[in-house]
């Protein structure tokens, strides 16, 4: 009977310490890191930016999305486990964005009354158009062709601006 007591307790912190992330034996040091993106001087908001370790791969992934100051806390993550911040060593910076949403140029009554082939071919046409207006340039979509680069040292936070539109 007075084993009882001691089952639940012994219970809570078998499951208490079996729920923490479980990091990879190769997990680095971070170090602070951050990314601002501008267009025409504007902060971009809900851009991805990945950096990719240029030598001594990790299984990590390290990145993070712009806010609406256009700037990306990095961190570095594995399955369930995050740390803010970037280990140390030199990565090529990537970046994307999901095309929003965007109106057509005429009215749903106009593209009704268009014959089929007409309509799909409008939509294809102002789709491309949206599409290449959000677009970002090869130097900072392709990670073939990326030509910005970070270092990321221990005891100086890195942190990089990146101008759009001067890599048009």
């Amino acid at each position: 009977m007075k084993y009882t007591l001691y089952i639940p307790l012994l219970l809570g912190f078998v499951c208490l310490t079996g729920c923490g992330p479980e990091y990879p034996a190769d997990w680095p040091k971070t170090h602070p890191c951050s990314i601002t993106v501008t267009q025409a001087g504007q902060p971009q908001e809900g851009v991805t930016v990945v950096l990719a370790r240029i030598e001594n791969h990790g299984s990590w992934a390290v990145s993070g999305i712009t806010n609406a100051s256009g700037i990306a806390e990095i961190e570095t993550s594995w399955t369930k486990a995050a740390t803010k911040g970037a280990p140390e060593g030199t990565f090529t910076v990537t970046l994307s964005r999901a095309m929003p949403p965007f109106e057509l140029s005429i009215s749903d009554a106009e593209l009704e009354a268009m014959p089929y082939d007409r309509r799909t071919a409008f939509i294809d046409a102002e789709t491309t158009k949206a599409r290449q207006k959000h677009q970002l340039p090869f130097a900072l979509a392709d990670p073939a062709r990326a030509k910005v680069q970070i270092e990321v040292k221990p005891g100086t936070p890195a942190t990089l601006s990146i101008e759009i539109n001067d890599y048009l």
